[in-house]
């Protein structure tokens, strides 16, 4: 994934062509790891940790929690 990332250029990414490529950050997230995934309304994702939820949830109504 990050190989096929890399060679895309940064039109194909919706990105202008005079500014820098953009950079790229895979994460493995493991089960059991206390961390979950998040994905809020613009699309942006990450994760949280799991004692963070509600927390978040309560902060951002129209996001995904992908537990």
């Amino acid at each position: 994934m990050e190989k096929n990332a890399r060679d895309i250029e940064p039109e194909q990414a919706g990105f202008p062509s005079n500014l820098p490529a953009p950079q790229f950050t895979i994460q493995v997230i493991r089960p059991g790891s206390g961390m979950v995934g998040v994905q809020l309304e613009d699309g942006r994702c990450g994760y949280i940790p799991e004692s963070q939820v509600e927390n978040f949830r309560r902060d951002n109504p129209e996001a995904t929690v992908l537990l």
